[in-house]
């Protein structure tokens, strides 16, 4: 398994995008209070789709679900990206902090297959709220930094307000 960095969350915790390897059999542990998920288009990188107001759905571009989970593995703690396939398999399985799962992976181009493996005790302190998963998510993908603090209302419909205000400037220089 390898993996590319990714943002710092309000830990200060550099935390890494876990990617598989060919035939790879790896152990997880669920650390996120459940999943987070975005739809998301592809330019010359991945951005969030913007929803209703999205500019690159209106120029006809695909979307694609990615669903993010922190977890614990054999190097540590990472930021888990799973396509919808996947996803849906790990909803099934209702991810919450200390759900104990393996993860096989064929080849680089086959989805990810998930198995659940029990649970394991995850200290409090160990666990990432839905707030600090959702900041981590914003700063993969460049959106902005967000005020962090537990009486803010930040969801997945702020995170495609920034984004879909990221992705109109980022388009302004091409529009005729």
């Amino acid at each position: 398994m390898s993996f590319a960095q990714s943002p710092v969350n309000e830990r200060h915790c550099v935390l890494k995008i876990v990617r598989f390897c060919e035939n790879s059999r790896e152990s997880l542990v669920i650390l996120s209070d459940g999943m987070e998920g975005v739809a998301t288009h592809y330019t010359s990188r991945t951005v969030i789709c913007g929803g209703d107001d999205c500019a690159l759905c209106f120029q006809g571009r695909p979307t694609r679900f990615l669903g993010f989970v922190v977890v614990r593995w054999r190097l540590g703690n990472g930021l888990l990206r799973l396509t919808s396939g996947p996803a849906t398999q790990l909803m099934t399985m209702r991810p919450r902090p200390g759900l104990s799962i393996v993860a096989l992976q064929k080849n680089r181009r086959s989805p990810v297959l998930l198995r659940r493996d029990g649970m394991v005790t995850v200290p409090p302190s160990d666990t990432y709220s839905q707030l600090e998963l959702l900041n981590t998510i914003s700063h993969l993908f460049g959106v902005g930094s967000v005020d962090f603090n537990e009486s803010y209302e930040f969801n997945v419909d702020r995170l495609r307000v920034l984004a879909c205000k990221q992705t109109k400037s980022e388009l302004l220089p091409f529009a005729s």
